[in-house]
């Protein structure tokens, strides 16, 4: 069940709401608990079980750090206890099939294990370990009750595609929060924009991607190969961002306050820039769990390379079960560490244009790598964007143009045109700002512009959804 489908959207999030907000405060958290196992359970039944031993298991190692916390050597052992817990099940449960690859076991052998993958184990594993170390450090208190903590470990709004909520942000609200009509006005604002993310921009540029994708690369122009990254780009990005907007909105209407997970990355001026401003939750996490505990911020040119490669290899397979992520995280492990040891100093150097220039086609050509599994395909993708597959440069320039476009790429970019414009400016931080300056003049003039924005996009919507596009498809959900 995922948040764009209809039984969600008219069945499971109306009456979950509903219930918890006419029950008192002091059952919140049992309510909620309830509610997100049946979210649970009709979204992965066969892996609740899973979801229930983490729960058990992370509990139990808190209360231990906690008992010990006056001996550090006594509650590093509950510590590393409740880790590997944590990790060996989402080795397993998540990357067996990426395992599997390298023995030669029937295919119905390897398939037989998908109904067990927990939908959402990459949040909650991480969240689970985040909540031991930050315990073990006194950075935050223990969570003695139980049900407190099993609602935390298991909210369902970022099942799907987080963000990563850590203990430390949320603390308070566990214990105590206040819903009110501002509350859920802001919380449904947030939903509804992250809604229309991901069925109007999200699922169309994801379609341009798909139809650019099974094409033949060998005689794909230029044109066509950079709309199809680009829609598989701007795809990508409204699906995560919307995703994670849904997820704020309703966690704002219960009463929390989830951390902002993307920050306009695309109009980033370097790869170091678009990494803090893209899945911010993800990159605090490593950088606090991982980077971290390996080394001091200013160690040896060795250490820094392989801090920063090991960091994207675990990013990439934090993503996927397959050797394209795992390229995909090395190769921009290799390229954002060459970049803050060599280059930045000349970066800062060049104009903006050029730098933001510079940061996109490198997150384009990433992106291949990222979404095309067979390695030959993507060099021969990179041929035809930057050659149109020509066989030599006196070819591309001499081809009369058939090597950079044809009737095709003009076709796409006729239909695709309108809705890219959007992408771009949505992307960015023009409309937000715009936003912000109009509240700034008059508070009422903003408020009537969200009203009207939020019934603009709420009928969209449901066009969208009445007429059977984006019921229910999901491009990628965090298992």
């Amino acid at each position: 069940m995922v948040f764009s489908s209809i039984p969600f959207i008219f069945l499971f999030l109306p009456a979950a709401v509903l219930v918890y907000l006419l029950t008192p405060a002091r059952y919140r958290n049992l309510v909620l608990l309830l509610e997100n196992l049946v979210f649970y359970a009709c979204s992965a039944l066969p892996a609740l079980p899973v979801l229930a031993c983490l729960i058990v298991a992370d509990y139990l190692c808190g209360l231990s750090i906690y008992r010990y916390r006056r001996s550090k050597k006594r509650a590093r052992v509950p510590l590393i206890i409740g880790v590997c817990i944590n990790v060996i099940c989402l080795l397993f449960m998540k990357h067996k099939l990426f395992y599997f690859s390298f023995l030669t076991l029937p295919a119905e052998s390897k398939l037989g294990f998908d109904f067990l993958i927990p939908i959402g184990i990459s949040i909650y594993t991480l969240q689970g370990i985040s909540y031991l170390a930050d315990l073990y450090r006194n950075r935050v208190k223990v969570q003695r009750h139980f049900i407190s903590f099993a609602m935390y470990l298991s909210m369902f709004p970022q099942m799907i595609c987080g963000p990563i909520v850590r203990y430390s942000d949320i603390s308070e609200t566990v214990v105590s929060r206040q819903t009110n009509a501002n509350t859920i006005s802001k919380g449904y604002n947030l939903f509804i924009r992250g809604l229309a993310k991901k069925l109007v921009l999200a699922d169309t540029m994801l379609s341009l991607w798909k139809t650019v994708k099974e094409m033949n690369y060998a005689t794909l122009p230029v044109l066509t190969a950079w709309l199809g990254i680009l829609g598989f780009a701007f795809g990508i990005y409204f699906y995560f961002s919307g995703y994670t907007d849904m997820a704020r909105g309703i966690a704002k209407i219960l009463g929390f306050e989830f951390p902002m997970n993307f920050n306009s990355p695309y109009t980033a001026k370097s790869l170091t820039d678009f990494w803090r401003r893209w899945n911010i939750s993800l990159t605090v996490w490593c950088k606090s769990y991982v980077i971290s505990p390996l080394g001091k911020k200013h160690d040896s040119f060795l250490i820094t390379m392989f801090r920063l490669i090991l960091l994207w290899a675990l990013m990439g397979l934090w993503y996927g079960n397959g050797w394209n992520f795992l390229l995909w995280g090395l190769v921009l492990g290799v390229l954002i560490a060459v970049e803050q040891l060599f280059l930045s100093p000349l970066l800062e150097k060049l104009p903006i244009l050029i730098q933001r220039i510079y940061t996109i086609v490198i997150v384009l050509c990433a992106w291949v790598i990222f979404e095309i599994k067979d390695v030959t395909q993507v060099w021969a993708y990179y041929k035809a964007m930057f050659t149109g597959n020509a066989g030599s440069w006196g070819e591309l320039f001499a081809g009369g143009g058939s090597f950079f476009a044809d009737g095709t790429s003009l076709y796409l970019l006729g239909c695709y045109a309108v809705i890219l414009l959007i992408c771009i400016l949505g992307s960015g931080s023009l409309i937000h700002n715009l936003g912000l300056k109009c509240e700034q003049r008059s508070s009422r003039a903003a408020l009537g512009l969200r009203i009207a924005s939020e019934i603009v996009l709420t009928l969209l919507c449901l066009l969208i959804l009445a007429g059977g596009a984006g019921i229910g498809t999901t491009f990628f959900v965090h298992f």
